[in-house]
């Protein structure tokens, strides 16, 4: 995995960012989701929701006009 985790971070075809922190729990989830150039959206989900987030990540890409290869930092 490691290998794997190194290849995502070393490939330089990516130039667009996507910047997340997280708040985990057991029954909830806090998301801040932003690009450096606006305001982080902010949203609350139910713990263990791992649609639910990916569905934030596709909706803030869209919202900040992020498309093709984008990397989604945490």
């Amino acid at each position: 995995m490691a290998t794997t985790k190194q290849a995502l971070l070393n490939d330089t075809s990516v130039k667009l960012m996507l910047y997340m922190a997280l708040e985990l729990s057991a029954s909830k989830w806090k998301v801040a989701l932003a690009d450096g150039q606006r305001a982080a959206s902010q949203h609350t989900l139910e713990g263990g929701d791992v649609g639910g987030l990916l569905l934030l990540i596709d909706r803030a890409k869209k919202r900040c006009g992020l498309q093709g290869k984008v990397r989604v930092m945490s």
